[in-house]
């Protein structure tokens, strides 16, 4: 049973990163895999592994039948079986490609990895995107609050609907991984040990927010408190925030560090991790990746946050937009090296039992490969069971 993978770009993002990673694994488990885009971007090009073919579909326009017969010429050609569509636009196609191919017998699986729009604009959107989803095969959300609340704001069928959590390379994302590296991030910077690094990474758009974690690192830093704020990302909000930095006489305490091929020794040099995106994000990898490094994590009560953070275990949560609740949340973990320990050992736990990468893949497996239904013939051949305690004679 093939799969295909289908996502509007490789432009880097965390849905894209994601599949990437998914797709890499399953190929290397010897799973027939294709990745196709709308349109082939170079971005993350790279990381996708050599024995995965990429499909390039030329998409035109807001809406090309060319590029979605394209899809569904390639879907007979590969005999693929089921067809992941990575978000809304994709999902689109993928719908379209099912109606102008009743001939051929494959899924239509719709993974949907927003909870909250960012804009009025992009949730009127769904007045298309309701129908699409309702024609799909199967809807995969990223967590479970995120999968009610669209059963109920949309009217999709519960039967229809599942969610698989996000999942680590615990190997790749431990505390042990890169120890050398751990200290050239402080190093560089001249940070001090008594100082307390806060590092948040993400991609510079409106939605995440940087602003209300700088303005939140302002008020601590004239509170007193020794902290230092590492930015990692890039996108169409960097420039602004950094002359907005530049104005406030402490950009000396707040850092951007540009997109990073490897977040791994930012997160070894953090104390603390921190994002306070207020629409989109559904189950953040990088706070994920935070925690698999043991870094005690504070986030926005948005999406499957709560489902991630266990309240004063692993992290803290705030109300999005509550920059006076961000900045008392840090404060607990500010200068606490003790609690920070104690929460660090509780994210490696958490990711350890239920977020790992391992995990997510097999629940994927599971959507591709199901397993065989038991015949009653089975049944009847199966041997008894024995009741516990009891003996032949």
């Amino acid at each position: 049973m093939a799969a295909l993978f289908l996502l509007n770009s490789l432009q880097v993002g965390g849905s894209e990163a994601k599949t990437v990673r998914l797709v890499n694994a399953l190929s290397e488990r010897k799973h027939p895999v294709y990745l196709g885009c709308l349109n082939l971007s170079d971005p993350l090009r790279n990381s996708i592994s050599g024995s995965v073919p990429v499909l390039d579909f030329n998409r035109t326009g807001k809406l090309d039948l060319q590029a979605v017969d394209r899809i569904v010429k390639c879907i007979r050609k590969f005999k693929i079986r089921n067809l992941f569509c990575i978000n809304l636009y994709p999902s689109l196609y993928g719908v379209l490609a099912r109606a102008r191919s009743s001939h051929l017998d494959f899924n239509c699986i719709s993974c949907i990895n927003i909870t909250d729009f960012a804009s009025l604009g992009e949730a009127l959107k769904m007045i298309v995107y309701q129908p699409v989803l309702r024609r799909a095969t199967k809807l995969v959300f990223g967590c479970r609050n995120q999968q009610e609340q669209w059963i109920a704001r949309y009217g999709l069928k519960q039967s229809r609907c599942m969610h698989i959590y996000n999942g680590v390379d615990l190997q790749r994302f431990s505390p042990f991984a890169i120890a050398s590296e751990q200290t050239e991030l402080r190093n560089h910077f001249g940070f001090s040990p008594a100082e307390t690094i806060i590092v948040s990474v993400a991609q510079f758009r409106p939605e995440k927010k940087q602003d209300d974690l700088i303005s939140a690192c302002t008020l601590l830093i004239q509170q007193g408190y020794p902290i230092q704020l590492v930015l990692v990302g890039d996108g169409p909000e960097r420039l602004r925030l950094q002359e907005n930095v530049g104005k406030t006489g402490i950009s000396d305490r707040i850092h951007f560090l540009g997109q990073l091929n490897d977040v791994r020794p930012a997160l070894g040099a953090a104390d603390i991790f921190a994002l306070p995106s207020v629409a989109v994000e559904t189950f953040s990898n990088a706070a994920l990746e935070a925690m698999a490094m043991g870094r005690p994590v504070v986030l926005s009560d948005i999406g499957g946050a709560s489902e991630m953070v266990e309240e004063g275990v692993n992290g803290f949560l705030f109300p999005p937009g509550d920059i006076a609740a961000l900045a008392q949340k840090l404060a607990l973990l500010v200068g606490e090296p003790e609690t920070r320990k104690r929460m660090s050992l509780q994210a490696r736990r958490v990711v350890r039992d239920r977020f790992s990468f391992e995990t997510m893949l097999q629940e994927y497996e599971k959507l591709i490969y199901p397993p065989e239904p038991q015949t009653a013939a089975a049944k009847e051949n199966r041997p008894e069971e024995t009741a516990p305690g009891a003996q032949d004679k």
